[in-house]
């Protein structure tokens, strides 16, 4: 399936960006810079005036099984990440995942297991934060108060029948159809929507 330009990596990068900069009023730049463990930066703050530098990587595109789980590639590829990060001489660093369910998958393994807080203890400078992408502007759904949508709110809605993917408008069904497949929702030989593990996710 080709994805759709407005979920491509670079408006990933562009949204988090955004978002990043007026959370710690600093100007990040677009820039690959290698980090270690072959990984480079997507965002990066280098000002000299500035008491700190900043490194980003950004993770808009893993998936989770038909039943809930992080696929094991995505999860040692999000580990090195870390990792990565963790080495990398800068004052802040930051994994920035954009799915909620694959942030939270994340966090619970990495961090909430028993006896693994000292890593959010010990490397209070390298940090995993969720910043949810897509977000779509709320024209559709006239019966909701949200002015918009994120993928996580919408998968919550259909599930409960209070909006149906047939209500979506085109640009928005060709997105979520891409992340339903991509967090496990889409039976690859029926085409339907199942949420009967959503609970587990």
């Amino acid at each position: 399936m080709k994805l759709p330009e407005s979920i491509s990596h670079k408006k990933a990068v562009e949204f988090v960006k955004e978002k990043l900069e007026e959370e710690l009023d600093i100007r990040l730049e677009i820039k690959k810079i290698d980090i270690d463990w072959k990984r480079s930066s997507d965002l990066v703050c280098t000002n000299p005036d500035l008491d700190q530098s900043v490194v980003v990587i950004v993770r808009d595109r893993i998936g989770l099984t038909s039943n809930g789980k992080l696929k094991a590639e995505s999860r040692d590829k999000l580990v090195v990440d870390w990792l990565a990060l963790r080495d990398f001489p800068a004052k802040k660093k930051i994994l920035v995942i954009t799915d909620f369910q694959v942030y939270h998958k994340l966090l619970k393994m990495w961090y909430n297991r028993k006896g693994l807080n000292w890593r959010k203890e010990m490397h209070p400078d390298t940090e995993i934060k969720l910043i949810e992408f897509p977000v779509f502007e709320n024209n559709f759904a006239e019966v909701f108060n949200n002015k918009s949508f994120t993928v996580s709110q919408l998968l919550g809605a259909m599930k409960f029948n209070v909006l149906k993917y047939d209500q979506l408008p085109p640009e928005i069904k060709e997105v979520m159809l891409v992340m339903l497949r991509r967090l496990g929702y889409l039976r690859k030989k029926t085409k339907k929507i199942d949420f009967s593990s959503l609970d587990k996710k």
